[in-house]
């Protein structure tokens, strides 16, 4: 009997954005469950679009929160992960495809936008006009701008 595994890909609409704050945010399906072995996709939609940076991130209950893979423009995709994963994006729409699903994939992955700036570093720094977050350690530092919100609870926002 082949091995199920579930992927979990939190909401982002679970939480409503700050008062005050544009409506730019992220729609994902909540699970997948699947065959190991099995290829299959996750998929993330960008609403209220304005071409910002899309991301996708892992989190497993033995690891900290890691980033697969970062893209601004359908070609300029970054893979930060050795694993046999891929990503595209098509306008509004970032799918992370798994060749062959393996149990040990089994995790919750977000998808994220934002509307900064992103360079390689090894702590996430975040910083709002309103708002100063510390969030878990992540191989990118988010530069805001003053008018500009990025954030992690149960899925990501951008603003």
């Amino acid at each position: 009997m082949a091995a199920l595994l579930v992927l979990l890909v939190l909401l982002s609409t679970l939480l409503p954005p700050l008062s005050g704050a544009s409506s730019l945010y992220v729609d994902q399906q909540p699970f997948l469950v699947g065959a190991a072995g099995m290829k299959t996709a996750l998929g993330c939609q960008l609403k209220d679009s304005s071409k910002p940076q899309m991301y996708w991130y892992r989190k497993t209950p033995e690891k900290a929160m890691e980033a697969l893979f970062s893209v601004y423009r359908a070609g300029d995709i970054l893979n930060f992960t050795a694993e046999p994963m891929t990503a595209k994006r098509t306008g509004d729409t970032f799918e992370m495809q798994f060749q062959r699903l393996q149990v040990s994939y089994s995790a919750v992955y977000y998808c994220a936008c934002s509307v900064a700036q992103w360079m390689r570093s090894p702590q996430l720094q975040t910083r709002t006009h309103r708002h100063s977050t510390l969030l878990e350690q992540l191989p990118n530092t988010c530069l805001v701008h003053s008018n500009q919100y990025c954030r992690v609870s149960t899925g990501w926002y951008c603003q």
